[in-house]
């Protein structure tokens, strides 16, 4: 047979049509694909403005996020660590999923980073520390640095935590510096319960190509010292909207033995994702160390944040002397925020009002034809959705950042969240595979074939 032409591709044949068989085999074997279910979902909200086929973008508001974190499924959702997003679907008027993503509200514009070297870094005995910053020419804009900060631990009451005033000076030459800014801060809180740093400075947009940095001393004489920084040019429109969110004031009181004052505010409902709040006070100039315990349950507190509270006066305060809004960064989505203030000897702060803030969320769809959509909201489904949308989207959002095309996305509104009726889970097992509703039949089969096929080939190696 190994001379024989005629031969091998009998064979070959033979191993081509066994391939074929086996294939054929598996595709028996699958298993059948579970249906999308609608009635598994417990909200139904409408999403209008879909007046044609096309690319819709419409922003997920509070009302989602508390619907989906007051429900039990996705409590239960949450609790095993999943996405509360994992609990979304989206339809169109026929009852057919639509493919969509949800993403952060991007910013109008991108920062430039800026590559800068450092000169000269000195660390003085009085706690003082600079360097100089070599952006490489004049006329390169920049606004915002973040600093690399080394702070010894070796020496006498030297924890690594500090608080500090930044001055900025900006030169052409490395010879002639005039301040830029001043009264920025920087601090360092690692040994808090909840540890916690803040080393970025934004300051007036310059195209200088030295700018020199001033850590001023302190009280506490922590020994510090610059080891790099990184540049950007960022302004306003380069950072992530916010959008606010009404906090009440709650409970407050004060420990004279440990010296601190307190204060619970409340945002109504659990489930926003804050990045933090903005606390408006009475007082006009002040610095105190502050931690923020979260809770869904005001008995049961968790420590969460931590950040030093800055008062500067306001502008338009003279009349009536307040420090300018305070922003703390906080991440949590529990319904209360206990903060806690470090007094010392001072009198405890007053506050007068408070905000929480958010980054917005989108939700990316595209409609194959005009009609009201829906979202369907809270699922017991333990499968997360997953489409090709978002790959799609992410490859055009390339294209779109080097080729500075945006691509239109029409805006779209929701209408109020209605509560449906969820149909009852079955309980039944699910529908056994194709192989073993037919075993006893594909065995014969099988065994008829595989033999037919044995006899062929046998028959055609006596022939040849």
């Amino acid at each position: 047979m190994r001379d024989n032409p005629a031969a091998r591709r009998s064979v070959a044949i033979t191993a081509r049509l066994c391939l074929a068989i086996s294939a054929a085999l598996c595709l028996l074997a699958a298993s059948p694909v579970a249906a999308f279910d609608a009635g598994r979902f417990a909200q139904r909200r409408a999403v209008l403005g879909v007046s044609e086929a096309g690319r819709y973008r419409i922003e997920i508001d509070p009302v989602i996020y508390r619907a989906l974190a007051a429900s039990s499924s996705s409590a239960a959702s949450a609790s095993a660590g999943r996405d509360l997003m994992s609990q979304l679907r989206l339809v169109d008027a026929q009852g057919e999923q639509v493919p969509f993503l949800v993403r952060p509200v991007p910013a109008t514009s991108t920062a430039v980073a800026r590559t800068a070297t450092m000169v000269d870094p000195l660390s003085l005995p009085s706690g003082e520390a600079r360097a100089v910053f070599d952006l490489g020419r004049s006329g390169l804009k920049h606004s915002e640095l973040t600093l690399d900060i080394a702070a010894s631990e070796t020496g006498p009451g030297q924890s690594g935590d500090f608080l500090r005033r930044v001055r900025l000076e900006r030169s052409d030459d490395e010879r002639h510096f005039a301040v830029l800014s001043t009264g920025e801060t920087i601090f360092r809180a690692q040994s808090s319960r909840s540890p916690a740093e803040s080393l970025r400075i934004r300051y007036p947009v310059s195209d200088a190509r030295y700018l020199r940095v001033v850590v001023l001393p302190a009280a506490d004489h922590q020994r510090l010292s610059v080891r790099g920084a990184t540049f950007a040019f960022a302004p306003a429109e380069t950072r992530l909207p916010e959008r606010m969110l009404p906090a009440s004031l709650g409970d407050k009181g004060q420990d004279r033995a440990s010296k601190t004052s307190w204060i619970v505010l409340d945002l109504g409902a659990r489930g926003v994702p804050l990045a933090g709040v903005s606390l408006t006070f009475d007082n006009d100039a002040f610095e105190r160390f502050v931690t923020i315990d979260t809770a869904n349950d005001p008995t049961l507190w968790v420590p969460t944040a931590s950040a030093w509270a800055i008062g500067t006066p306001a502008l338009w305060a003279s009349a009536n002397p307040a420090s300018a809004p305070v922003a703390l960064p906080v991440a949590t989505t529990r319904r209360y925020l206990r903060l806690t203030f470090t007094d010392g000897d001072d009198r405890p702060l007053s506050v007068r009002g408070a905000q929480a803030f958010y980054q917005p969320e989108e939700l990316l769809f595209e409609a194959r034809a005009p009609g009201e959509h829906s979202l369907l909201l809270d699922t017991d489904e333990p499968e997360s959705p997953t489409y090709d949308f978002r790959s799609r989207i992410a490859r055009q959002g390339d294209v779109a950042w080097k080729t500075g095309w945006k691509p239109e996305w029409k805006p779209a509104t929701f209408g109020p969240i209605q509560q449906v009726a969820r149909a009852p889970r079955v309980t039944t097992a699910p529908p056994l595979p194709r192989s073993e509703r037919h075993r006893a039949a594909l065995t014969v089969g099988l065994i008829v074939i595989v033999g037919g096929l044995a006899a062929w080939t046998l028959r055609l190696m006596r022939k040849h």
